[in-house]
């Protein structure tokens, strides 16, 4: 076999030096050859080819010469060349994808669907590097979190993957720690705690440059859930907020329960649902239970919208199963918040969804079950929840054991101590029951976390001041300024007074007692309807040719058993004394009438009978 002409054999060798000093450089020193630089030697090479032919013959020659000479000159042997050869070929056929990050030193990460641990020594820039190998023209593909990203190996060319900078040092404990205050602010009646913690556990942490990328979204998230539950935003910033953080942090895990606070701040409850179908699952922060949980408080509330009653019972059964998902998940979760907060608030909206069905059994038991496992005021409103049950039976003495355990539990707690003014009103306890209703009308703050509660306080101490026997003009006289607040007509010039109250009691039943802002409080709306239908029916005694009166019972009367249907069972059957007396003094006047009616009806049907 003949070997190689000099010529030939120096020209391989030059090619084959060149390619391994260049692998070399590439592997260990990281100057890599980019495609474009690739393109830019084969035509600068076409380019010098095209010029060479364009010099002098003279010129020409010499250059021809000289390059001969060298590689006529015997540089190596045949074995030689092999090797080379040899050497270059496998270092040609492997190739790596620089990976980098921030944060910790050392990360784990998917590649392929295989874990594998990067690490890197200490960097002045906290910017970390590693390599994943693979084949060349292969491609790897990298999963951290929810970040995704395919990478396609080329020889002599690295590729590079960086890690998103906040998403690294999203577990360090001063973020992770952050984030699950801000993902409990989704859980109802403690929103502006945690809020409050997120905000203070922000403004004091000390990033360094590496971590302030983290820190910056931490401050994105903030600001959108503080303006979608605890801050007017009248301008709607809270929509270009979100639309700024989905394009800076795309597929971001807290999106879907960002867009889901904006909806709920804005009452589109299905979309708030729809907007955390799949948010469960997200891997990530927030927790699971958290999504679960509070699609559950969307549908619940879009129950409450619903135009049917088909509709309501569906809207609540899937609340149900989204809040026994939450409670499946939140039961073995390791983080003490969500044990001791998102276990028993799935219960217990459970419990408030039960009660929305009619099934007053079963919910006393779920409030029963998560009295067990919650503490403080959540305790409490468990607690509240079985005493305003029991209070609705009649049941007085089990409604006042439990309302005062609500409040050993939160002494502050203010619809327990609403709830247990009801039971006095019930049990003709006035001193005390306004006592009560005085603190929570002056409590600035519930004034600040839930102002509905300090306007019935104040609409139950004007109760009591009926109760108490007031004169007529005086009662409308306390009625005035809860009317002008709530921006409910006051019905001046009306006259007689007890018109004009009847008119007021009708009203704040459909205003505030059945106001989508006040739900749960059917039974007080029912109270004043029966107590303005007692009143015109007085009223007719005195004024028979009056058409307003008739006008007012027609209205009533549809009004009372549009609410019958909302309410209780237990509520209708109650016994006729306290507050609520008015509900049993309707149903026996109502049915009296119905005699009334029947005895006149059979009497004229004798009579004709008669004359026949």
């Amino acid at each position: 076999m003949k070997s190689l002409p000099i010529p030939v054999r120096n020209a391989a060798l030059a090619v084959a030096l060149i390619a391994l000093v260049r692998v070399s450089v590439w592997y260990f020193l990281g100057w890599q050859v980019q495609k474009s630089e690739l393109w830019s030697v084969i035509g600068g090479s076409v380019a010098g080819g095209f010029v060479h032919q364009l010099l002098p013959k003279t010129s020409k020659t010499f250059i021809t010469k000289t390059f001969r000479q060298i590689l006529a000159s015997r540089l190596t042997t045949p074995f030689l060349l092999t090797f080379v050869t040899l050497l270059c070929l496998p270092i040609l056929m492997v190739g790596y994808i620089q990976i980098s990050w921030r944060g910790p030193t050392a990360i784990t990460v998917k590649v392929n669907s295989k874990e594998k641990t990067f690490s890197s020594e200490e960097s002045p820039s906290a910017l970390y590097q590693d390599r994943a190998y693979g084949m060349t023209f292969s491609s790897l593909n990298f999963e951290y979190g929810n970040w995704r990203a395919t990478k396609k190996i080329f020889p002599l060319t690295t590729e590079k993957a960086q890690i998103p900078a906040w998403m690294t040092v999203a577990s360090f404990p001063q973020f992770s720690e952050t984030e699950e205050q801000l993902s409990m602010a989704y859980f109802q009646f403690f929103e502006i705690r945690y809020i409050t913690a997120a905000k203070n556990k922000i403004s004091s942490i000390k990033v360094s440059e590496a971590q302030r990328p983290a820190a910056e979204r931490l401050q994105f998230i903030y600001q959108i859930i503080n303006l979608a539950f605890s801050e007017p935003d009248l301008s709607d910033a809270k929509s270009v907020l979100i639309g700024n953080f989905t394009s800076r942090y795309p597929d971001d895990p807290w999106t879907p329960f960002l867009k889901a606070a904006r909806y709920y701040a804005q009452k589109k409850y299905v979309e708030c649902a729809d907007a955390l179908s799949n948010a469960g699952r997200i891997s990530g922060y927030p927790k699971n239970s958290t999504a679960r949980f509070f699609r559950g408080v969307c549908l619940l509330d879009a129950a409450r919208d619903a135009q049917t009653v088909a509709q309501k019972q569906s809207r609540t059964n899937d609340a149900i199963e989204s809040f026994r998902s939450a409670e499946a998940i939140s039961r073995t979760d390791r983080v003490d918040g969500y044990r001791s907060l998102a276990y028993p608030s799935s219960i217990y909206f459970q419990a408030i969804s039960s009660y929305y069905l009619g099934k007053t059994d079963e919910t006393i038991s779920l409030f029963k079950r998560a009295s067990e496992f919650a503490t403080g005021s959540l305790k409490a409103r468990t607690l509240n929840g079985i005493g305003y049950i029991e209070l609705s039976r009649g049941h007085t003495d089990k409604a006042e054991v439990a309302l005062q355990a609500a409040m050993e539990s939160d002494p502050n707690f203010p619809l327990a101590r609403s709830n247990y003014g009801y039971v006095l009103l019930d049990k003709n306890d006035f001193k005390t029951a306004s006592e009560i209703f005085e603190k929570n009308a002056s409590d600035e703050k519930l004034r600040l976390e839930s102002y509905k509660d300090v306007v019935l306080a104040k609409l139950a101490l004007v109760f009591l001041s009926e109760l108490s026997g007031a004169q007529i003009h005086d009662t409308i006289f306390q009625y005035l300024p809860i009317l002008k607040d709530r921006q409910i007509q006051d019905f001046e010039g009306v006259v007689p007074e007890e018109l004009r109250l009847a008119y007021i009691h009708r009203a704040i039943a459909d205003g505030i007692y059945l106001s989508k802002s006040f739900y749960g409080l059917e039974v007080f709306a029912l109270a004043l309807q029966t107590r303005a239908y007692l009143e015109a029916i007085q009223m007719k005694k005195n004024f028979k040719e009056d058409a307003r009166i008739d006008a007012l019972l027609t209205s009533l009367s549809a009004d009372i058993q549009h609410t019958e249907k909302l309410v209780s069972s237990d509520w209708l059957n109650r016994p006729e004394k306290g507050w609520f007396a008015t509900i049993a003094k309707y149903r026996s006047t109502f049915e009296a009438n119905e005699k009334n009616i029947s005895s006149s009806e059979a009497a004229t049907i004798s009579q004709h009978s008669t004359e026949k």
